[in-house]
Order: structure tokens, then C-alpha cells, then sequence
């Protein structure tokens, strides 16, 4: 999506993408009427080649499918027909891996007189050749698309090319994707555009800029493994991975100067620096002003000047301790020295306990906004829609956008 600016005076709300009910029957591939038949999805297989149940491994759930090709006739496929309606937009997604990565993939998504989707997003009856390769770990793979019909559509997931080795889906899913607004006083919202990858600001005040970053464009694109020198790679449909050493990205325009909140999900992984900073608000030279998670602990911290800080607990009552996907809604109330005392924090839609604060040192200044650096402290992981707004948010607002966004981090 393009970037768009409203007037000084935030009188527009922005759009945040969520997901619709899940359209795939069995999307967890956990019905089998036998050890190789599937209940709710078609097989087509050739030759030797076969797709089995597993029970070890799964990314989620009872069960995940592994398909051994052979290789003297390499094919074995999946798939489910679904009605889908013309110009609505959808996000076609699945876990898999490959015994290596000598092992590739082929996602495809057919119309009965739409043909397939192309790399390029247009539709035509050529078979794409469009392939992913796997690893020996659990990857994402997605796409976004644009039904130009209405019509019945096969969503089909291949394992192609004859290399006698295996590769395991699970946790497909189709989602019609919807939105929901976010109201005024927001003073940003950035997102990883989904088909290319470009760090995209899709609203913000006057004055806000829309920084660049390395794009890969067309066909499936497996998340987690793009490759890019010192800038965040994309991790999720809207998301970003930091790899520890020297993503980050900067000059996201001026910090707000007295109340401020910050909307954002987190993926915390060991190895990063002191400060899992989430959002950086000052000059590179200290590791404040940050609202970030501590690398200790995970617990959630406001440094926002020299003994200016507040740390929340880390397991009450949510836990951020388990490397998993979670919610979080810092609201700090003013720029004044004891507005920390007042500070409060909303994990995955609740009030989090709050535990040490020291607000004998002022606040530093706020000035240029970055996500993924303070001094030399980066953090490894995953953050996926931040939100910035220059107004105290309240409960009900962070529940909402917990309860409109979980979707996309679950299974997480």
C-alpha cells in the first residue's frame, strides 16, 4: 500500500488489516479416515510417491501430513475447493519444512475458469513455476490475493521434482481479510507490505516520513528467509524478524512530546542485547528514551531517561517469558519526571502487574522515532504492527486491538 498524509489535526482514523473466519475445512490437517487418507482434502499423488499422517513434529495440533515423493515420478499434492467471491481480498498461508533444503514446494491457488495465480498476481491457465524451498525447521509461507471471479477456487499445496525425500505441511489457512479503524490522535502506523516486503507507513501526522527499505516482489514468499544486509526481513504477512547485530530502522519522524502510547506485537528470541527495544524514541548515544523488553527477563520496561524507568512483571498475569507472540499496549501519560509512577501496560488485552519504578531522574528528550536500536543494544525476534499515538489509550481500546489482530499470531 502506498503511503497517505493526513492534516496536522488527526481527524482521520487508519485501517489495520484483520482476518475473517477461516475458511478451510480441517486447516490443521488432523481428520484422516486411514494413515494416508486425508478426510476433508483431495490427494493426487504419482507414481511411489505418498501422503502420510504424522504424529511427531507437527508445528501445531495431533497431526501434521508428510508427503514422500519418489523418485522416479515426483508428485504428491493436497488440496480444497472454496467459493470465494470476485475483488474481495484474501491471505492464503502454511507451516512447512523439508527433510533439507534441496527440497522445494509448489503453493498454487486454481479457478475453474480463472486459471492460476501468477507471481505477478494476474491469472492465466499457465501452471506457475513458482517454487519455495524448505528447510530442516518449521517456515511460513503466504500470499495475498484478488479472486477475479466468482467462482469455486482449488487451493493446493505440491511437493514437485523427484528427490526421494519428504517435505510436512500444516496449519493451512484461507482468510478473507478485513479491516478495522483506528480512531484519531494516531500519530503513525507502519507495515511490512505483504507481497514485496517494503517497510510502508500506511498514516500518518504531517511531518511523519516514509522511510525505504529492500523489496523482493512476486509469487509465495517464504517468510523468514529473505535475505537482506542490515535491515529487518519480513516475518509475518506484517511483520519484521531482527536479527541481533544491526537491524533497525530509523527516521520514522518525530517522537510525540507529552502523552504517548505504543501498540505493538512482539516475538522475543534469546541471543539480542541488554535492551529488546521495541520502540526507540532519542539519540542513538543512550538506551533511553525506549519502551522495549529486557533480555534477562522479558520484562517489559519504560526507560525513558536516567532513573526514569518502570518494569512490569513478566508473568502476571501474562506470561512474555515463552518466546511466543504477545500483545503489548505501553500508555505513558506525560513527559513530566513522576508520569512513570502513573504508567501502565496492557499484555494481550489485560493490565499488567507492575513491579520496580524509580522516577528520581527526569525524562530525556524525545526526538527522532526508530524501531530496533537504542545505543548498541538491538534486539533479536519478531515485532509486527506497531502503533504510535500522542493520547493515553485506554483498557477497552487495547483489548479491541488485541481481540481484532490476535488472528494473525495464533497458532504463534
Amino acid at each position: 500500500m502506498s503511503s497517505r498524509t493526513c492534516n496536522a489535526l488527526p481527524v482521520c482514523s487508519i485501517p489495520i488489516v484483520t482476518l475473517g473466519t477461516e475458511l478451510l475445512t480441517d486447516f490443521g490437517l488432523e481428520t484422516w479416515a486411514s494413515a494416508t487418507d486425508l478426510t476433508n482434502w483431495t490427494e493426487t499423488i504419482d507414481g511411489g510417491s505418498s501422503v502420510n499422517r504424522e504424529a511427531s513434529g507437527m508445528h501445531g495440533g495431533t497431526y501434521c501430513a508428510r508427503f514422500d515423493v519418489s523418485a522416479s515420478n515426483g508428485n504428491a499434492r493436497i488440496s480444497q475447493t472454496l467459493a470465494l467471491t470476485a475483488n474481495k481480498r484474501y491471505r492464503y498461508s502454511f507451516w512447512y519444512k523439508g527433510t533439507d533444503a534441496t527440497v522445494t514446494v509448489c503453493p498454487l491457488i486454481q479457478g475453474v475458469t480463472a486459471g492460476f495465480l501468477q507471481g505477478n498476481n494476474s491469472w492465466s491457465s499457465a501452471t506457475p513455476s513458482t517454487t519455495i524451498t524448505c528447510a530442516g525447521t518449521w517456515l511460513q509461507g503466504f500470499v495475498e490475493f484478488v479472486p477475479p471471479v466468482t467462482e469455486n477456487y482449488s487451493i493446493i499445496l505440491n511437493k514437485i521434482l523427484a528427490t526421494s525425500k519428504s517435505v510436512w505441511f500444516d496449519d493451512i489457512s484461507v482468510k478473507e481479510i478485513t479491516y478495522i479503524s483506528v480512531q484519531p490522535n494516531t500519530v503513525a502506523f507502519w507495515e511490512a507490505n505483504s507481497r514485496t516486503s517494503i517497510f510502508n507507513t500506511l498514516r500518518t501526522k504531517s511531518g511523519m516520513t516514509t522511510p525505504t527499505q529492500l523489496g523482493q516482489t512476486g509469487g509465495f514468499l517464504p517468510i523468514q528467509t529473505h535475505t537482506y544486509s542490515g535491515a529487518p526481513k519480513s516475518t509475518s504477512p506484517i511483520g519484521w524478524r531482527l536479527d541481533g547485530v544491526n537491524d533497525y530502522i530509523t527516521n520514522l519522524g518525530p517522537s510525540p512530546t507529552a502523552a504517548l502510547s505504543y501498540s505493538i506485537w512482539a516475538k522475543r528470541e534469546a541471543g539480542g542485547g541488554t535492551y529488546e527495544v521495541a520502540l526507540h524514541i532519542g539519540d542513538f548515544t543512550a538506551n533511553y528514551p525506549a519502551l522495549c523488553l529486557r533480555a534477562s527477563t522479558d520484562a517489559p520496561t519504560a526507560s525513558l531517561g536516567l532513573n526514569n524507568s518502570r518494569i512490569w512483571s513478566a508473568t502476571t498475569p501474562r506470561t512474555t517469558t515463552d518466546g511466543k507472540w504477545h500483545h503489548y499496549v505501553f500508555v505513558i501519560p506525560s513527559a513530566l519526571q513522576a508520569a512513570l509512577s502513573s504508567a501502565v501496560l496492557y499484555v494481550d488485552g489485560q493490565l499488567q502487574t507492575a513491579g520496580t519504578t524509580d522516577v528520581t531522574g527526569a525524562q530525556a528528550a524525545r526526538t527522532t522515532i526508530s524501531i530496533g536500536r537504542a545505543g548498541t543494544s538491538y534486539p533479536k525476534g519478531h515485532l509486527a504492527l506497531p502503533l504510535l499515538f500522542d493520547r493515553i489509550v485506554s483498557l477497552a481500546e487495547a483489548v479491541n486491538i488485541f481481540a481484532a489482530t490476535k488472528g494473525m499470531f495464533y497458532p504463534r
